[in-house]
């Protein structure tokens, strides 16, 4: 939450922030379980939902538009290019993380692998096997097509890109889509 609140305060985002828009933190602290055990370096932190607090504190949770589902990918493939090109160093000047990045730049690896979220489902609230199929198709499709036509694609050093799923039933889904956009 610190490296969010840094992001937010000293980046130029504008709060609230943009649906599709991605804020990056660390995975924790160096010897956090994500970072030590898994190998998660960073976290990118995208806006799938919006919510509308009520008087009546039943808030109103609204998941982005499918059309928005490509650019949040991109967004995250971006994200990979900018990070590998500073050698890591993202967080802002000023930051509590920056010095600690900057130290770091020599011994910097390039990211190999990205794990995408089947954006606003679950807690999103999209939560039928239609929505997951849905989503997972846009996902997929939306990573094709990056890796197909966006000329920063070649830029990207990843050797793997996972798409998350939340149950057995999702990861069926999930494989079904895949294989099915990817033959």
């Amino acid at each position: 939450q610190i490296d969010l609140n840094d992001m937010a305060r000293f980046e130029d985002y504008r709060i609230p922030i943009s649906e599709g828009q991605v804020v990056p933190t660390h995975a924790g602290h160096p010897e956090s379980e994500l970072a030590d055990e898994i190998g998660v370096r960073y976290l990118f932190h995208v806006i799938s939902v919006t919510v509308k607090h009520t008087p009546a504190r039943q808030d109103q949770i609204r998941p982005i538009d499918d059309s928005m589902i490509e650019e949040a990918v991109e967004n995250c493939l971006d994200w990979v290019i900018r990070l590998d090109a500073n050698n890591g160093v993202f967080s802002p000047a000023g930051g509590r993380r920056r010095a600690e990045e900057e130290a770091a730049i020599s011994n910097y690896k390039p990211i190999e692998s990205i794990l995408l979220p089947m954006f606003a489902t679950g807690q999103g609230t999209r939560q039928s096997q239609d929505d997951i199929k849905r989503v997972a198709g846009r996902v997929a499709k939306s990573v094709r097509n990056y890796l197909k036509t966006n000329s920063k694609a070649k830029k990207l050093n990843l050797k793997r890109i996972h798409i998350c799923g939340y149950s057995d039933a999702d990861v069926h889904i999930i494989k079904s889509q895949m294989d099915a956009i990817l033959k």
